[in-house]
This record gives structure tokens, C-alpha cells and sequence, in this order.
């Protein structure tokens, strides 16, 4: 045909070709009129003849001030007989109760007269409720409507009520169009139904796009006894839905003892379909033997009243895994008593590969970022060093290498991530074990005057708290190395870090004192020396050094209470909330 390519007015549509039949899901007046006013717009202004039969939501006088709105003179189009309006009564009245083929006859009949008037086609647009009672003829008048229009210079867009539709009519509306525009958190998409796939893509993607499609399937289970015998006569079409979006129903009288299984949940598991659903004891000897009683749990106690939606593993009839997500519940009596459960299975293993997948992806990228932080702090901790050659003053080179150790305490907290197993903890116990090594390597401690004495609890925390704790430890650690040994006479420097319960002072078990007022401290941590202990009066709280200010404001920041104690050299204690709080 000439002139084959059209535009439709509608930017999510694009361009189209005569012969186009496809259908519009709306939710209101305002969801009608943003596509159908543009679609027309487009046919006028396209030398189109136009044809509106308007919705039960909106009457002609509507449907004309919708349109002067959003088409320029309009009424000239109006006037010239290029645009005619029905109103959906009249419409049905006039054509469909005598012969439901009588829109399509006359549709090409208008299509000759105008053309004959150098119209270039006909436009159609109209709201065609399905009635239960009529979809026989609903699925014979869709079918002449997608088979006629293909030969003529045609352009149908059927508009459907989603309110007014059931779970059946949706799959008899997809299965007759060539393409569905739905509403999806306010935009509107559209869902091809072309080929041999047209069932399949556009109700797998309908499920996501609309989104009560789960409340109808559950109105259906909440009303099941009722509507059993219709439901048996929609059983094809809604299990061609159930496929696309991979979700099966069943169904379990408690009275009579029978299970109604759709044809989708037995191929989720693998079986051939039969009368009768699977027994309650067969499923679960499917159910994966480690999510068994999990599964088995939540279902019972549907029975008390409480519905549930759980994920959970299945081992399918030919051996493979597959996770589900599951949810269901029960329908009671008047006197309170379950008779009926109900609910569906959906396979979401792709779905749940993917997210493994991204995680996977994610975890790559976070060891990354550590790597290079890692990998800067060594650039700064060489610069530190390269700048430090410059002077020969000792407390130069002192604050030098305490910055240094300071930057390597944070470089070392990045590369434990980095190297682990997990991303975003670490064990801290580890960490300080390398720690210390490092820090009485930088002291140059090449004889074994002064020991290391280590007493660690595996711990896990998060990077929040342990570079904050990392940096303490380097600063008593450091502190005992410059002040408790001078002339590097013996003496031992011991890290502890344990659970509160299991810490002990001289023996006996410890307690917080008069300062340290926090009731969830959880786990301790001690550095000490049997070295020359800090001078009396001196007050690390409000010390003038740089090390006692910084090791104050760390403890304040990740929640701890410091302590020091001073019967055999010296002993800070820092005591840390509850791993809960740590991790905030």
C-alpha cells in the first residue's frame, strides 16, 4: 500500500503501518484521553478519516472538549466530516447486538466514501467491553478485526477498561493483538505480541506492568468455591497466562481432600499433568531437604490463620534445583474452622541467578576501590618517607614516621578487605596480629629485648570501626615503643581483645569503672606495657599530645569508653559497644 508508514501520535508507539491492530489498558478518564487525544491528533492532521466510540467512562460531549483541547481546530476537522464520535451505548446498540461484524463492515464502508474524498485511510479507536456472556463473539470479532484490517489502509486501537477485566479476558485481549500499551509506574510501555511469542512475551511482560494482576488472582482464590466450575471453563487461558509468567495455582480442599494443580505448577515440577494435584506428603519429599521443615513450618500455620510468602528450594522429577517464591493461605467457616487453602508458585531461579550475578559484580568492584585506597595510602606513606630524608631533626622524623604509621594502619585495614574472603568485614584479631609486626618493624627493633604479647579473640567488624580501632591500637602501641622502654631495656608490650565476659584484670573478673557509665559493652580491648609507667598527674583525657587527643576522639566516634590503669606499667582499656552498634 502506499503511504504504508504512519505516525501514531503516540511517542512510546512511534511510527506504525497501515493494517496496525493493537489495544489500550487504562485505569481512568485521564489514562483514556493521554493516548487516544494524540492518536487521532496524528490521524487528522495526516489527511486520516477518524473514528472515536467512546468509553463507558466518557460521553461524546467529553470526548469533543478532550479533543478541541488537544487538537488544533479541531472543529474545522469536525465541520468537514473528517472526524465522526460515537457514543459507546449508541455503538452497541447499532452494531453489535444485531451482528458483531458489523463495525468492521462499517469501518471499510466509511473507508471508501472518504477516500473517495482523498481521505489517505481510516483511524479507529473504540472501547469494547468484554462481556462473559459474549466472548465467543469478543474472540470472532477481535480475530475479523486483526484479519481484515491487515488488508485495507487500517489503523484499530481498542481501548479495555483494566478494571473491568478478569484474569481470562487479559489473555484473550493479548492473544488478538499485535501489541499492548499498559501503564507502568506512570509511564506508558509497550508490550509487543508478535509471532510465535506474542502469548508468551507480552503476558510475561504484562505481569510486571500490571500491577494488580496478583490481586485478581487472589479476589479468584478468596472466592474459589464460588467460582470453581466457571474457573474450570477459563482452566486454557489462564494456564497460557500462568506460563508466560511462570506462576502455578493450586488449590486444596480440606473437606474432600482434593488438590487442583495448574497445568504451569506441574511443569515447574517436572511432572506430567494429571486429574488431581499432588498429596500434601509428596510435595514436601520435592521440597529441598534443608528448606523442608522451613516450608513446612509457614504452611501450617496458614491453618491458624496466618498467610505466608516465603522462598524456598525444590528438587523438580528430573533432578534439577530450582528456588521458588511461594504464598498462599486459608478459608475458613463461619465457625472459624480452614476448608478450603490456596495460593501460587513462582520460578524465580533465573531471577535469583541474576541477582547472584550482580552480586558477584558488585563484590569485584568494592575489593577493587580497596585496592586502589590501599594503594594511595602506600603513595602517601612514600611520600612521607621521601619527605621525612629532608631533616635531620628527630622530632621531625618522630612526627614523620607517627603519620606514617598511621597511614599504614589504614592502608593495612584496605588490604585485609582486599585479600578476604568477605567485603565489608574483617577479622580484626588478624589485622593486629600484622599490625603490631609493622609497627615494631618501624621501631627497628631487630633484638628481642622488647616482646609482643598477643591474647585475641577472632572478631569480625566492620571497616566503620576498625580503622577508627586500628588507629588506637597504632597509637598505644607506638606511645609504649617511645616512652616505656627507654634504652630499649627488656620489657613486653601485651594486645588483648576478647569478650567482655572472658576479660580478666589481676586475675579477676573486670568491671567497668565510675566513667564508663555504657551498659552494652561487649568486648574489650587492652594495650599494656610492664614498662615505665605515664607520670602521676598526668591526665591522657585533656593531654596536650597529639596521640592522647587522637585516641580520645576515636573512642568518642565509634561509641567506646577508654580507661587506663596503672598497677604494673600501663594499661588503657578500651571497651566497645555491642557489633549491632558497631556496624551502624
Amino acid at each position: 500500500m502506499e503511504g504504508r508508514v504512519r505516525i501514531s501520535g503516540v511517542e512510546t508507539i512511534g511510527n506504525i503501518s497501515w493494517g496496525t491492530h493493537f489495544c489500550q489498558f487504562y485505569k481512568t478518564k485521564e489514562d483514556l484521553m493521554d493516548v487516544v487525544v494524540p492518536y487521532f491528533k496524528a490521524g487528522l492532521e495526516n489527511d486520516e478519516f477518524c473514528m472515536w466510540v467512546t468509553s463507558q467512562l466518557l460521553d461524546v460531549e467529553e470526548a469533543k472538549e478532550a479533543l478541541v483541547k488537544g487538537v488544533p481546530d479541531f472543529d474545522v476537522y469536525l465541520q468537514r466530516g473528517q472526524m465522526e464520535i460515537i457514543s459507546y451505548d449508541n455503538w452497541y446498540a447499532r452494531y453489535y447486538i444485531s451482528d458483531s461484524s458489523n463495525p468492521i463492515r462499517n469501518g471499510l464502508e466509511k473507508l471508501n466514501q472518504k477516500i473517495a474524498k482523498d481521505y489517505d485511510g481510516l483511524r479507529l479507536s473504540g472501547d469494547f467491553f468484554l462481556l462473559e456472556e459474549r466472548r465467543q463473539d469478543f474472540a470472532y470479532r477481535e480475530g475479523e478485526i486483526d484479519s481484515v484490517i491487515s488488508k485495507y489502509r487500517m489503523i484499530t486501537m481498542c481501548t479495555y477498561s483494566f478494571e473491568k477485566c478478569n484474569v481470562a479476558g487479559i489473555a484473550e485481549i493479548v492473544s488478538n493483538h499485535q501489541f499492548i500499551l499498559a501503564k507502568k509506574e506512570g509511564k506508558w510501555e509497550r508490550i509487543e505480541n508478535s509471532g510465535r511469542k506474542r502469548a508468551e512475551e507480552a503476558e510475561s511482560r504484562l505481569k510486571g506492568v500490571l500491577d494488580n494482576l496478583e490481586n485478581l488472582v487472589k479476589a479468584r482464590t478468596a472466592e474459589l468455591e464460588k467460582t470453581y466450575n466457571s474457573l474450570k471453563e477459563n482452566e486454557m487461558r489462564l494456564s497460557e497466562a500462568q506460563k508466560i509468567a511462570h506462576i502455578g495455582s493450586w488449590d486444596w480442599n480440606l473437606v474432600t481432600g482434593e488438590v487442583y494443580w495448574s497445568d504451569e505448577l506441574y511443569r515447574i515440577f517436572g511432572l506430567a499433568p494429571r486429574k488431581f494435584g499432588l498429596p500434601y506428603n509428596e510435595i514436601l519429599d520435592y521440597i529441598h531437604p534443608e528448606d523442608r521443615k522451613y516450608a513446612d513450618t509457614a504452611i501450617k500455620r496458614s491453618l491458624n490463620g496466618e498467610p505466608y510468602e516465603i522462598d524456598y528450594r525444590i528438587i523438580t522429577a528430573d533432578g534439577a534445583e530450582l528456588i521458588v517464591h511461594a504464598q498462599g493461605g486459608a478459608v475458613f467457616d463461619e465457625n472459624n474452622n480452614p476448608v478450603f487453602m490456596s495460593g501460587t508458585i513462582q520460578d524465580i531461579t533465573e531471577r535469583k541467578r541474576a541477582e547472584k550475578e550482580l552480586e558477584k559484580i558488585q563484590e569485584t568492584h568494592i575489593k577493587e576501590i580497596h585496592h586502589r585506597i590501599k594503594n594511595n595510602l602506600q603513595v602517601i606513606s612514600s611520600l612521607l618517607s621521601l619527605q621525612a630524608e629532608r631533616f635531620s631533626d628527630e622530632k621531625v622524623l618522630e612526627a614523620f614516621r607517627e603519620s606514617q604509621n598511621r597511614v599504614a594502619s589504614m592502608a593495612l585495614i584496605h588490604e585485609e578487605l582486599y585479600t578476604g574472603n568477605k567485603i565489608t568485614t574483617l577479622d580484626f584479631a588478624d589485622y593486629l596480629q600484622k599490625l603490631a609486626v609493622d609497627l615494631f618493624s618501624s621501631y627497628n627493633l631487630r633484638n628481642d629485648n622488647i616482646k609482643l604479647k598477643l591474647d585475641l579473640e577472632q572478631i569480625y567488624l566492620g571497616m566503620d570501626t576498625a580503622i577508627p580501632l586500628g588507629i588506637i591500637v597504632n597509637e598505644l602501641v607506638s606511645n609504649s615503643l617511645k616512652h616505656a622502654f627507654p634504652d630499649r631495656r627488656e620489657g613486653e608490650i601485651s594486645i588483648a581483645l576478647k569478650r567482655a565476659e572472658k576479660f580478666t584484670v589481676n586475675g579477676k573478673c573486670f568491671k567497668l569503672e565510675n566513667g564508663c557509665t555504657e551498659e552494652n559493652f561487649n568486648y574489650v580491648l587492652a594495650v599494656s606495657d610492664n614498662g615505665i609507667s605515664i607520670p602521676e598527674g598526668t591526665d591522657f583525657r585533656t593531654a596536650d599530645s597529639l596521640g592522647f587527643q587522637l585516641i580520645n576522639i576515636l573512642v568518642e566516634q565509634i561509641d567506646g569508653c577508654i580507661e587506663l590503669r596503672k598497677d604494673k606499667g600501663t594499661e588503657f582499656i578500651v571497651s566497645i559497644c555491642k557489633i549491632e552498634k558497631m556496624s551502624k
